[in-house]
């Protein structure tokens, strides 16, 4: 009575004919389950071709190029991606190592490339301003220093390149200063500064010609460097080059003299009160800045 029962259910029938139509399919045997048909998948063709284009695109651009689809945005977020866009922005011939975070390679700047330099007995902020090329406020943004007497409490500073023309051909490290809390492309220690360069493009036969003695001598010396000079210490100070030639001439060709001059009447001028001060001299001599 029971089986005769079963066999009267509506659901019973259904579910024999269910596996009746199961068992007649071909591929049903065979169709394996999803995760393994999706570990099987093939990668999808054109994924090398893709990540060719992305590394020619701009590094600021890779960002737009990933909220494009899921396959875009795979591509872009490859390491080797960057890197190739980082180098061929730059103009580099390589790096080594990798920075601390992968987003260096597209919000890098021009002050993001610079020099590691060890601190000395001696150093001070203006001086190696005036030998690399570069701005006091540059050097003093970029390692966080609060005044010129802040350098000598650190053990190495980075010093900022002056233009993306030293960056050719170079190759970089990546280092990270807990200091500034900035991370830095460093160049080698061996590549050439301003000074160096303007030395290197000076002809043999200017270093072996005899200088002429005496005051002479300093007359050729100021006379052959006074421009190059002229601008350094002018970026240092934050004058204009007659300012800068002026120290300069009166120093008689001493950087380190120039400077101290300039410090002292910068010192005199936030000291005087007055007009004398306020004014230049020439028009408090004419009598129009009054007293």
């Amino acid at each position: 009575m029971e089986q005769q029962q079963r066999q009267q259910r509506p659901g019973a029938a259904r579910s024999g004919m269910e596996q009746q139509q199961r068992q007649q399919r071909p591929g049903a045997a065979l169709a394996p389950p999803p995760a393994a048909a999706a570990a099987a998948a093939p990668e999808p063709p054109g994924a090398d071709a893709l990540a060719l284009v992305l590394s020619l695109c701009e590094p600021a651009a890779l960002g737009r190029c990933r909220a494009v689809c899921r396959a875009w945005r795979a591509a872009a977020s490859e390491r080797d991606v960057r890197r190739a866009a980082f180098l061929r922005h730059w103009g580099l011939a390589g790096c080594t190592g990798q920075p601390r975070q992968p987003a260096f390679y597209e919000t890098a700047a021009p002050h993001s490339f610079a020099r590691a330099h060890a601190v000395a007995r001696g150093d001070s902020l203006a001086a190696l301003a005036v030998r690399s090329g570069q701005d006091v406020h540059s050097i003093k943004r970029a390692n966080n220093l609060m005044s010129d007497h802040s350098l000598h409490s650190r053990t190495h500073i980075f010093i900022p390149v002056t233009g993306r023309e030293q960056l050719q051909d170079q190759v970089v490290s990546f280092a990270w200063c807990p200091l500034s809390k900035r991370e830095f492309a460093v160049l080698p220690s061996g590549a050439a500064t301003p000074a160096a360069a303007g030395a290197a493009a000076t002809p043999a036969s200017a270093h072996h010609a005899p200088a002429p003695a005496g005051e002479g001598g300093a007359a050729f010396k100021l006379e052959a460097d006074a421009e190059k000079l002229c601008a350094l210490l002018g970026r240092s100070l934050r004058v204009d080059a007659a300012t800068a030639s002026y120290y300069l001439h009166e120093a008689g060709g001493d950087v380190k003299a120039a400077m101290a001059a300039a410090a002292h009447d910068l010192a005199w001028e936030a000291t005087t009160a007055g007009p004398i001060r306020a004014a230049p001299v020439q028009r408090w001599i004419r009598g129009e800045a009054g007293l």
